[in-house]
């Protein structure tokens, strides 16, 4: 492995997080940003950088540990619980509403390094370590991370069987009330279901109904 090319990343990643941690001072005074979220999102943002920059000289030096094989787990329903209230907002794109005027070169410098340069495909190929630091980092700026760094989807657990319990009998007064909304044709059917031999009886859609009135020529006028 060469040296010379991760450390210049170690400087480049370095350097990157220098730039923006003084732009987000600024923005947040300028904006008047309140002073423990600001300092929490400061505190954040500085220690992914740390990690990352502690991390690859690790790999430089080839310290890094094995990396163990992920035990397979069965598929569980999650539950989601209450979640400890903190400073900082939660969800994607958390650092853009805070700080938009650095997001904004942020992101670009980010999404530079990450498809432009393949080391960092390398070193997330040698340790997962490496997704838990960028992946928040691309989160928090609202930018899809690379396909090396996307984690696969969980697998969805089972629906539970539904189980179907019998019709309750109804009473006479919901029976009364159900033929009472029932039409012409459907009382019909009811009463007097239709079948192959009728014995001369009409089908109930056209029913014994009364014969239509002769119609006689109106007398003619003198």
């Amino acid at each position: 492995m060469n040296a010379t090319p991760t450390a210049a990343l170690t400087d480049r990643f370095a350097w990157m997080m220098e730039r923006f941690c003084k732009m987000i001072g600024n923005e947040a005074h300028a904006r008047r940003v309140d002073g423990p979220v600001a300092l929490a999102a400061w505190t954040r943002f500085r220690l992914l950088g740390r990690r990352f920059v502690a991390l690859v000289a690790a790999w430089q030096a080839g310290t890094l540990r094995a990396v163990r094989p992920a035990r397979p787990r069965p598929a569980a329903a999650r539950i989601a619980g209450p979640r400890p209230l903190g400073l900082l907002p939660r969800g994607i794109n958390w650092f853009c509403r805070l700080f938009p005027d650095t997001a904004a070169p942020l992101s670009g410098t980010l999404l530079n390094l990450l498809h432009n340069d393949p080391r960092i495909a390398e070193l997330a190929a040698a340790t997962p370590r490496a997704g838990r630091i960028l992946r928040p980092m691309c989160w928090m700026l609202g930018v899809k991370p690379p396909s090396y760094l996307q984690l696969p989807r969980r697998p969805r657990c089972r629906p539970r069987p539904v189980r179907k319990t019998a019709a309750k009998p109804e009473t006479p007064e919901q029976v009364d009330a159900r033929v009472a909304r029932m039409s012409r044709l459907a009382f019909a059917n009811l009463i007097h279901p239709e079948r192959e031999n009728m014995n001369g009886r009409p089908p109930n859609r056209i029913g014994y109904g009364r014969a239509p009135p002769i119609l006689r020529p109106l007398p003619k006028r003198n």
